[in-house]
């Protein structure tokens, strides 16, 4: 997903943030359909392949910005420190 599409899913003037956080991150990161067990989820990848991240798109914008930031530090930490 294009960083720039997710302003729709954001509360109003938090894209800009969010963009600076995602392209620190070598992620891919997909909107999905809704699920009953996760709100969002962060799967990391060792050697060539890209790490994954997901969120629930049917969240309202205050509840997808707090699943996205808390998945992006996940990214973040795993980025550092593995």
């Amino acid at each position: 997903m294009e960083p720039q599409s997710l302003k729709s899913y954001l509360p109003r003037d938090t894209d800009q943030i969010v963009i600076k956080w995602l392209d620190q991150l070598n992620i891919e990161l997909k909107v999905t359909g809704p699920r009953q067990s996760k709100l969002g989820d962060f799967q990391a990848r060792l050697g060539t392949q890209k790490s994954r991240m997901t969120i629930n798109g049917d969240l309202k914008p205050l509840q997808f910005l707090i699943t996205l930031t808390h998945e992006i530090a996940h990214g973040m930490v795993w980025q550092r420190y593995v």
